[in-house]
């Protein structure tokens, strides 16, 4: 979010390094385990104001955002299981296999 030159992302970042902030103390999460699960911009509230401006134009508003972001441990990720390497199927191999697997069914 720091490399992003909008308003927004400075704002987004912000919030998000506060919801890992309040995982960590309120929740006694790990920081590196933590993973965004819903990330939910809102509109809220216009301030109108009204200054008087040529041609009768007098009304501006400002728009605001809620910014929510819910946060969730991530799942531990198992490891697959390394292949074999060197040890190729032929054709031939590879429908034998399908043969079998038909006959059992």
């Amino acid at each position: 979010m720091r490399l992003i030159p909008k308003k927004a992302a400075r704002l987004i970042g912000k919030t998000l390094a506060s919801a890992i902030a309040n995982a960590e103390n309120n929740n006694d999460l790990r920081a590196s385990n933590l993973v965004v699960l819903q990330p939910s911009p809102a509109k809220a509230p216009r301030s109108a104001h009204a200054h008087p401006r040529p041609c009768g134009g007098a009304r501006i508003n400002k728009r605001t955002a809620h910014i929510k972001i819910i946060l969730t441990e991530a799942a531990p990720v198992a490891e697959k299981p390394a292949k074999a390497k060197g040890i190729k199927k032929t054709k031939a191999a590879k429908a034998k296999v399908a043969t079998t697997e038909e006959t059992k069914s």
